[in-house]
C-alpha cells in the first residue's frame, strides 16, 4: 500500500517535466506574432516559386496573394498594431465611446486595397531606375513586405500583451465588442462596403485573367540565304555577285496583324551615288504572298542584278497591298549592300 502524498511532496518528475515542457512551448508560441509569422513565410515562399519559373497555374496560385494581400496586410498590421478595442462599459454611450476601431473583415479588406497601393508604388519606383522585369519586381515586393512585417512586430511588442492584434488567437485576453444599436449599425455597414469592395476587386482580377493580353499589329520581314548544305540561315550573306549569274535569296514574311493579309513583295536592285542618294534602280521581282494572322511565309528567288558598282543594295519591299504604285511607301524594307561586277572586266 503506497502512502498518501502530502501537499509539499513533490510530484512525478518525469510528469513535471513533460508539464512544464508543454507549459513552455504555450508561452513561446504565445510571444510569436504567428499571423506575421505566416506572411513572411508565404512572402519568401512565393518569391522562391516565382523566381524559380514556374508555370501557371502554379505561379497564378502563389502570385495572386503575393501581389493582392501580403503587402496590404503588412502595411495594416504596420497602421494598426492594436487589437479590437471597444469600450463596452454600461457607463459610456456609444457616441461617447467615438468610432470602433476597425474589426478583422474590414482590416482584411484594406489589405486588398493597400496591396494594390503598395504593389504600384514600388512598381513606378522601379520603373525610375530600371526596366520592370520580374526578378526586380518580386524582390523588392518581398523586401518592402518583410520590412512591414518586422515594423508591425515591432509595434505590437511595444504595447501590452491584451492590447495587441492576435488574429489568429495566441491566448491573449479577447477584447468585448460593442452591442448597441449604433455600434451595430456601424458595423453592418462596414460589413456591407468590405463585401463590395472584394467583390469588386475580385471580378477586376478575374476580368483581367480571362481578357488575352493586347498584342501589338506588326509584319516582319527578313532575308535569308543558302549556305553549303543548302540550308537557308540569316548569317553568311554574298558580298559580292557577278552579272549573269543568279544569287539565291529567300524572302521571309509574317504576319501578326490579327487579319489575314495578301502582301505584294518588290525586290529591287538599286546602285547608290557617293552623297547617299539612288543613282539607278531596277525592279527584279514581284511576287504576293496571302497569309493569315500567324502565318509566315519563306519565299526562294532568284535574283540577278545587273547594275555594276560596289555601292550597290538588293532591297525586299513589302506592302500590305496587292497593287502598291511606285509612289507607295513599303510597310516594311530589308537591304542587302553588295558588289555586282563584270566577269569581262579586269
Amino acid at each position: 500500500m503506497s502512502e498518501p502524498r502530502g501537499p509539499d511532496t513533490p510530484a512525478d518528475p518525469a510528469a513535471s517535466d513533460g508539464s512544464g515542457l508543454a507549459v513552455g512551448v504555450r508561452r513561446w508560441v504565445a510571444t510569436i506574432e504567428t499571423d506575421l509569422a505566416a506572411v513572411a513565410v508565404g512572402v519568401v515562399g512565393s518569391a522562391s516559386v516565382l523566381l524559380s519559373g514556374v508555370d501557371a497555374p502554379v505561379s497564378w496560385i502563389v502570385g495572386v496573394p503575393f501581389l493582392l494581400f501580403w503587402p496590404g496586410y503588412a502595411t495594416v498590421s504596420v497602421l494598426l498594431p492594436m487589437a479590437v478595442q471597444i469600450d463596452t462599459r454600461p457607463s459610456v454611450t456609444a457616441d461617447q465611446a467615438g468610432p470602433p476601431s476597425p474589426g478583422w473583415p474590414a482590416r482584411l479588406g484594406l489589405s486588398l486595397l493597400l496591396s494594390m497601393i503598395v504593389v504600384a508604388i514600388v512598381g513606378i519606383g522601379i520603373d525610375r531606375v530600371a526596366s520592370i522585369r520580374l526578378g526586380p519586381a518580386v524582390v523588392a515586393i518581398s523586401v518592402v513586405t518583410v520590412v512591414g512585417v518586422v515594423v508591425a512586430a515591432y509595434r505590437r511588442r511595444r504595447l501590452p500583451p491584451a492590447a495587441r492584434a492576435a488574429p489568429l488567437g495566441t491566448g491573449r485576453p479577447r477584447v468585448g465588442s460593442v452591442t448597441s444599436g449604433a455600434g451595430a449599425v456601424r458595423s453592418s455597414r462596414h460589413r456591407w462596403t468590405l463585401v463590395l469592395a472584394v467583390v469588386l476587386l475580385v471580378g477586376t482580377a478575374s476580368f483581367v485573367a480571362v481578357t488575352p493580353a493586347y498584342e501589338s499589329s506588326y509584319t516582319e520581314s527578313y532575308l535569308l540565304t543558302e549556305n553549303d548544305t543548302g540550308s537557308l540561315v540569316a548569317e553568311g550573306y554574298p558580298t559580292t555577285v557577278v552579272v549573269g549569274e543568279s544569287q539565291l535569296l529567300a524572302v521571309g514574311v509574317e504576319n501578326h496583324e490579327h487579319r489575314p493579309i495578301t502582301y505584294t513583295v518588290d525586290l529591287v536592285v538599286e546602285r547608290v551615288g557617293p552623297n547617299g542618294s539612288v543613282v539607278d534602280q531596277q525592279r527584279v521581282d514581284r511576287f504576293r504572298v496571302e497569309l493569315a494572322h500567324g502565318e509566315r511565309s519563306i519565299a526562294e528567288r532568284q535574283v540577278n542584278p545587273t547594275l555594276e558598282g560596289d555601292t550597290v543594295r538588293i532591297e525586299a519591299r513589302v506592302y500590305k497591298s496587292t497593287t502598291p504604285s511606285t509612289a507607295d511607301e513599303p510597310d516594311q524594307t530589308t537591304r542587302l549592300w553588295i558588289e555586282v561586277v563584270d566577269p569581262t572586266s579586269g
